[in-house]
């Protein structure tokens, strides 16, 4: 095969990792043709079917990460994440009566699922250094693209019948195709050598910085969350803005953003430089404010657009950083621990719109508007922050790509 077709098969496959990246999280359309089956579970129980694969994900997502390229292949890796995730995801179709059961199936598809955490670790060994800012833009597009054409996909799926729905997990057996005929293992990386007498053997260990970008990971999402997601409906129905589908017209709108973000992101971060993150979270900052203050249609469309557009571009920078800073051998753990913070981030969200309204109490606005006024608050100090402290990657590893931000 020439090298250039694979290199394109090679891309095509981890980008169709990217586009099933979600642990569960799209099963939300459903949620409520699965409670009228199974009349008899609260809510809360029913609901884990979307939330419980993304919690096992996470220390799924630690341990590949620790494990791949150096115990097992990528390649490896992949296909059985793939395997877990049809296996668990397609099973609830055929058996039926237990929940208990369906939860169990979930609870595989969330270890399969957190396997996929190693893919932007992947595009960063995989693709020559000049495509990999590039790469990792559109694997943010693939996962935003993914996200949004799951939602509608499952919710037709369940209009047929609850059931129905879990067959959107047969969508990873075209990833394993392309796994299989197209994804080529990394070159390894060069034994580390011994120290001294003691026959020790020295690796490279994460920095701040990494702690740093994994943790601007889970406040981000953690703090923008309750705004894009699980407020939405709230907010119009309280300001009379429209319908639901209009509000749902809006949302989208934030993830659509995103797509445009990170297909320009390599212009992006050469533009903005060092102050890439501070400048988007400015927009974000923006977006939020537009929101707490205005309520109109128009001025919600044009928050949620800045939101959607500062917050992707920032987690694509992240995954740029990592590749950079993080030291070869701990380049996996550095990236799926960002991606597990995501998982974290979200899992929290709900809390902090709780202590946003214990903190902040806003007069005659509804809760979610105590949450708009702390992502601002957020925001603003990783605004303070990353001006004032270089957070950019300091490491110039062999190979890796000169970037004009650092």
């Amino acid at each position: 095969m020439k090298p250039a077709r694979s290199q394109i098969l090679n891309d095509i496959s981890v980008l169709a990792i990217c586009f099933f990246a979600g642990a569960g999280n799209y099963m939300n359309a459903a949620i409520n043709t699965f409670q009228e089956a199974f009349p008899e579970i609260e809510q809360s129980v029913i609901m884990l079917v979307s939330t419980l694969p993304s919690v096992i994900a996470v220390p799924s997502m630690l341990l590949a990460g620790r494990l791949v390229g150096s115990k097992v292949s990528y390649k490896a890796l992949s296909i059985l994440g793939s395997v877990l995730i049809v296996l668990g995801g397609v099973t609830p179709f055929f058996v039926t009566r237990s929940w208990t059961f369906i939860l169990l199936c979930r609870a595989m598809l969330g270890v399969g699922a957190g396997m996929y955490g190693v893919r932007n670790s992947f595009i960063i060994r995989s693709v020559p250094p000049e495509k990999i800012v590039l790469m990792t833009g559109l694997s943010t597009v693939a996962l935003t693209v993914g996200g949004s054409f799951s939602g509608p996909a499952v919710g037709a799926l369940a209009s047929v019948g609850w059931n129905y729905a879990f067959l959107y997990d047969l969508v990873p057996v075209i990833i394993l195709i392309l796994v299989i005929v197209g994804m080529k293992e990394p070159e390894k990386l060069p034994e580390i050598p011994k120290d001294g007498a003691g026959g020790k053997r020295s690796a490279g260990k994460l920095s701040w910085k990494i702690c740093f970008y994994a943790l601007t990971q889970l406040l981000i999402i953690g703090t923008l969350y309750p705004m894009t997601v699980s407020g939405v409906s709230i907010y119009f129905d309280r300001y009379g803005l429209g319908s639901p589908a209009l509000a749902g017209l809006v949302m989208s709108l934030f993830p659509l953003l995103g797509v445009v973000g990170n297909l320009f992101l390599n212009r992006i971060m050469k533009l903005f430089r060092r102050f890439t993150i501070p400048v988007m979270a400015f927009l974000v900052i923006l977006g939020a404010g537009f929101s707490l203050i205005f309520h109109s249609l128009i001025t919600t469309a044009v928050s949620y657009s800045l939101a959607g557009f500062g917050y992707h571009v920032i987690i694509g920078v992240l995954q740029v950083y990592n590749g950079l800073e993080a030291p070869p051998e701990k380049l996996a753990v550095g990236s799926t621990l960002i991606l597990a913070s995501k998982s974290v981030g979200i899992f929290l969200s709900s809390y902090f719109i709780t202590a946003c309204t214990w903190a902040f109490d806003l007069k005659n606005r509804i809760g979610i508007e105590n949450a708009f006024l702390g992502c601002i608050i957020v925001y603003a100090l990783l605004l303070l922050f990353t001006v004032l402290v270089r957070v950019t990657p300091d490491r110039k590893e062999t190979g890796r790509p000169e970037t004009p931000e650092t």
